[in-house]
């Protein structure tokens, strides 16, 4: 279930240096290793929708939905499909930061891969959250050539059963 009322969206244009710092304090994985994957989107829920500009050509609008899949034991899979606008491939991390608000858990995923054309899918297979109220903020940080780099997060509540 997701609490439509918290969901925000953001982009911004970071130097290397500040990207270097945020992908430094996303870099624990849990619940066993990321996967990167094409494909469709099947048995899972919309959480946001993640916007920004492509890391080649700053005018030029990409997207990234984000699923959650429920297990139903406390954990989920986290989805990022995106339609990168571009047929030039740039490389995308997909991170994931958590805390359950009724259990006090909390933790980090991410993983990367290279996207390209209007379908591209990451996965954070098994995020172990527990049953609870959970807060997420969900990112997609793209490099492009040389030192392009765009960001786009999306927040969300999601009630994990």
């Amino acid at each position: 279930m997701i609490d439509r009322t918290v969901v925000t969206k953001t982009f911004a244009y970071y130097s290397f240096s500040a990207l270097a710092t945020i992908a430094l304090a996303s870099a624990a994985v849990i619940g066993g290793g990321p996967v990167a994957m094409a494909g469709p989107v099947p048995g899972s829920e919309k959480v946001c929708t993640i916007t920004y500009p492509t890391p080649d050509d700053f005018n030029v609008e990409a997207s990234s939905d984000a699923y959650a899949v429920p297990h139903g034991d406390g954990t989920l899979d986290l989805i990022l499909v995106t339609d990168s606008h571009s047929d030039v491939g740039y490389e995308q991390h997909f991170t994931v930061t958590w805390a359950n608000i009724d259990t006090s858990r909390n933790g980090q995923a991410d993983v990367t891969a290279q996207v390209r054309g209007s379908s591209t899918t990451l996965v954070v297979p098994g995020v172990a959250t527990k049953p609870g109220k959970v807060a997420f903020v969900l990112g997609a940080h793209n490099h492009g050539s040389a030192q392009n780099y765009t960001n786009g997060d999306c927040s969300v509540t999601y009630t994990v059963r």
